[in-house]
Protein backbone atom coordinates (compact mmCIF):
# COMPACT_ATOMS: atom_id res chain seq x y z
CA UNK A 1 0.00 0.00 0.00
CA UNK A 2 2.90 2.29 1.14
CA UNK A 3 4.37 1.83 -2.73
CA UNK A 4 0.83 2.66 -4.30
CA UNK A 5 1.12 6.39 -2.44
CA UNK A 6 4.27 6.64 -3.19
CA UNK A 7 4.31 6.53 -6.87
CA UNK A 8 1.20 8.85 -6.54
CA UNK A 9 3.54 11.18 -4.76
CA UNK A 10 6.22 10.95 -6.74
CA UNK A 11 4.20 11.69 -9.86
CA UNK A 12 3.80 15.41 -8.18
CA UNK A 13 7.05 16.19 -8.48
CA UNK A 14 7.22 16.48 -12.18
CA UNK A 15 5.80 20.20 -11.64
CA UNK A 16 7.98 20.59 -8.57
CA UNK A 17 7.91 23.80 -6.93
CA UNK A 18 9.36 24.35 -3.32
CA UNK A 19 5.90 24.47 -1.93
CA UNK A 20 5.13 20.98 -3.89
CA UNK A 21 8.32 19.35 -2.44
CA UNK A 22 7.31 20.35 1.04
CA UNK A 23 3.81 19.13 0.76
CA UNK A 24 5.35 15.94 -1.42
CA UNK A 25 7.92 15.25 1.79
CA UNK A 26 5.30 15.93 4.14
CA UNK A 27 3.12 13.10 2.45
CA UNK A 28 5.98 10.78 1.94
CA UNK A 29 6.73 10.99 5.76
CA UNK A 30 2.99 10.78 7.28
CA UNK A 31 1.73 7.05 5.10
CA UNK A 32 5.59 6.28 6.49
CA UNK A 33 4.32 6.60 9.28
CA UNK A 34 1.81 4.96 11.83
CA UNK A 35 -0.21 8.44 11.65
CA UNK A 36 -1.36 7.47 8.82
CA UNK A 37 -4.63 5.25 9.74
CA UNK A 38 -7.95 4.49 7.68
CA UNK A 39 -7.33 7.25 4.96
CA UNK A 40 -6.53 9.98 7.19
CA UNK A 41 -3.14 11.83 7.77
CA UNK A 42 -2.75 13.54 10.97
CA UNK A 43 -0.41 15.96 10.93
CA UNK A 44 1.47 17.60 13.82
CA UNK A 45 0.80 21.33 14.33
CA UNK A 46 4.62 21.87 13.47
CA UNK A 47 3.91 20.29 10.05
CA UNK A 48 0.48 21.97 9.75
CA UNK A 49 2.16 25.35 10.06
CA UNK A 50 4.67 24.37 8.05
CA UNK A 51 1.82 24.45 5.27
CA UNK A 52 0.76 28.05 6.05
CA UNK A 53 -2.29 29.18 8.06
CA UNK A 54 -6.13 28.22 7.32
CA UNK A 55 -7.10 31.39 5.86
CA UNK A 56 -11.64 31.17 6.27
CA UNK A 57 -13.55 33.21 3.88
CA UNK A 58 -17.05 34.52 3.31
CA UNK A 59 -19.50 36.77 1.88
CA UNK A 60 -22.81 38.83 3.13
CA UNK A 61 -24.52 40.80 0.40
CA UNK A 62 -27.10 42.86 1.91
CA UNK A 63 -30.82 43.21 1.16
CA UNK A 64 -30.37 40.11 -1.22
CA UNK A 65 -33.62 39.01 -0.97
CA UNK A 66 -35.27 42.69 -1.22
CA UNK A 67 -35.88 43.16 -4.91
CA UNK A 68 -36.32 47.08 -5.32
CA UNK A 69 -33.40 47.53 -2.76
CA UNK A 70 -29.86 48.81 -3.37
CA UNK A 71 -27.59 45.61 -2.39
CA UNK A 72 -24.45 45.99 -0.17
CA UNK A 73 -22.12 43.58 -0.71
CA UNK A 74 -19.36 42.80 1.93
CA UNK A 75 -16.61 39.99 2.02
CA UNK A 76 -14.05 39.22 4.82
CA UNK A 77 -11.68 36.67 6.15
CA UNK A 78 -10.03 35.54 9.10
CA UNK A 79 -6.60 33.76 9.47
CA UNK A 80 -6.80 30.80 12.01
CA UNK A 81 -4.27 31.00 14.66
CA UNK A 82 -3.57 35.07 14.23
CA UNK A 83 -5.48 37.86 15.37
CA UNK A 84 -5.71 38.65 11.81
CA UNK A 85 -8.99 39.61 9.67
CA UNK A 86 -10.16 41.97 6.98
CA UNK A 87 -13.06 43.38 5.56
CA UNK A 88 -14.29 44.95 2.42
CA UNK A 89 -17.18 45.87 0.03
CA UNK A 90 -16.99 44.82 -2.82
CA UNK A 91 -19.85 44.66 -6.25
CA UNK A 92 -21.29 41.61 -6.39
CA UNK A 93 -25.23 40.99 -6.35
CA UNK A 94 -25.16 37.28 -7.08
CA UNK A 95 -23.70 34.47 -3.81
CA UNK A 96 -21.46 33.13 -6.13
CA UNK A 97 -19.74 36.21 -7.26
CA UNK A 98 -19.73 37.56 -3.33
CA UNK A 99 -17.81 34.09 -1.81
CA UNK A 100 -15.33 34.56 -5.14
CA UNK A 101 -14.57 38.57 -4.20
CA UNK A 102 -14.40 37.27 -0.60
CA UNK A 103 -11.65 34.59 -1.63
CA UNK A 104 -9.59 36.97 -4.53
CA UNK A 105 -9.74 39.96 -1.28
CA UNK A 106 -8.10 37.41 1.18
CA UNK A 107 -5.31 36.02 -1.89
CA UNK A 108 -4.40 39.82 -2.55
CA UNK A 109 -4.84 41.38 1.19
CA UNK A 110 -2.40 38.18 2.45
CA UNK A 111 -0.27 37.70 -0.32
CA UNK A 112 2.94 39.73 0.62
CA UNK A 113 1.93 38.15 4.25
CA UNK A 114 2.33 34.26 3.86
CA UNK A 115 4.30 32.45 1.33
CA UNK A 116 1.83 29.87 1.71
CA UNK A 117 -1.47 29.33 3.01
CA UNK A 118 -5.05 27.63 2.72
CA UNK A 119 -8.25 29.28 1.60
CA UNK A 120 -11.06 28.00 3.28
CA UNK A 121 -14.85 28.32 1.93
CA UNK A 122 -18.10 27.24 2.93
CA UNK A 123 -19.66 27.48 -0.35
CA UNK A 124 -18.98 24.50 -2.51
CA UNK A 125 -20.05 25.45 -6.19
CA UNK A 126 -17.18 27.74 -5.97
CA UNK A 127 -15.19 25.66 -4.13
CA UNK A 128 -15.19 23.43 -7.25
CA UNK A 129 -14.89 25.99 -9.42
CA UNK A 130 -11.45 27.28 -8.10
CA UNK A 131 -10.13 23.77 -7.00
CA UNK A 132 -11.48 22.47 -10.82
CA UNK A 133 -9.54 25.48 -12.54
CA UNK A 134 -12.65 25.71 -14.89
CA UNK A 135 -11.35 28.69 -16.62
CA UNK A 136 -13.91 28.28 -18.95
CA UNK A 137 -16.56 29.52 -15.86
CA UNK A 138 -14.38 32.75 -16.18
CA UNK A 139 -16.01 34.28 -19.25
CA UNK A 140 -19.47 34.97 -17.01
CA UNK A 141 -16.50 35.83 -13.79
CA UNK A 142 -13.20 37.54 -14.76
CA UNK A 143 -12.75 37.31 -10.93
CA UNK A 144 -12.65 33.69 -10.65
CA UNK A 145 -9.77 34.23 -13.55
CA UNK A 146 -7.84 36.54 -11.20
CA UNK A 147 -8.07 33.92 -8.91
CA UNK A 148 -6.30 31.21 -10.70
CA UNK A 149 -4.47 33.51 -12.53
CA UNK A 150 -3.03 34.39 -8.53
CA UNK A 151 -2.67 30.47 -8.00
CA UNK A 152 -0.89 29.58 -11.16
CA UNK A 153 1.58 32.57 -10.41
CA UNK A 154 1.84 31.45 -5.94
CA UNK A 155 1.89 27.86 -5.72
CA UNK A 156 1.37 28.33 -2.01
CA UNK A 157 -2.16 28.51 -2.35
CA UNK A 158 -4.71 25.79 -1.57
CA UNK A 159 -8.14 25.66 -1.26
CA UNK A 160 -10.48 23.48 1.30
CA UNK A 161 -13.96 23.11 1.42
CA UNK A 162 -15.57 23.51 5.09
CA UNK A 163 -19.40 23.18 6.53
CA UNK A 164 -18.77 25.69 9.57
CA UNK A 165 -16.81 28.64 8.24
CA UNK A 166 -16.02 30.97 11.63
CA UNK A 167 -15.43 34.14 9.13
CA UNK A 168 -19.55 33.79 8.76
CA UNK A 169 -19.69 34.56 12.45
CA UNK A 170 -16.88 36.93 12.46
CA UNK A 171 -18.73 39.33 9.39
CA UNK A 172 -22.25 39.29 11.15
CA UNK A 173 -20.14 40.68 14.11
CA UNK A 174 -18.37 43.03 12.18
CA UNK A 175 -21.75 44.15 10.97
CA UNK A 176 -23.13 44.55 14.05
CA UNK A 177 -20.31 46.62 15.22
CA UNK A 178 -21.14 48.33 11.84
CA UNK A 179 -24.39 49.34 11.82
CA UNK A 180 -23.94 52.20 9.15
CA UNK A 181 -23.07 49.66 6.34
CA UNK A 182 -26.34 48.12 6.35
CA UNK A 183 -28.10 51.62 6.63
CA UNK A 184 -26.13 52.53 3.49
CA UNK A 185 -28.90 50.20 1.48
CA UNK A 186 -31.81 51.10 2.82
CA UNK A 187 -34.26 52.33 0.57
Amino acid sequence: MKDTFMALALNETSRLTLSRLRNVTLFIRAISSAKYMSGFIILSEQERIAMGPRVFVDAKILRRHEKTAPKNTIVGYVVEGENLSGFNRVRADETDEAELEAVYFAITRLKGRFSELTIVTDHESVFSLIKGKKRKAGERRPILLKILDEIEVRSGISMELLEKNPAHKALNKHLREHPEIDSETKP
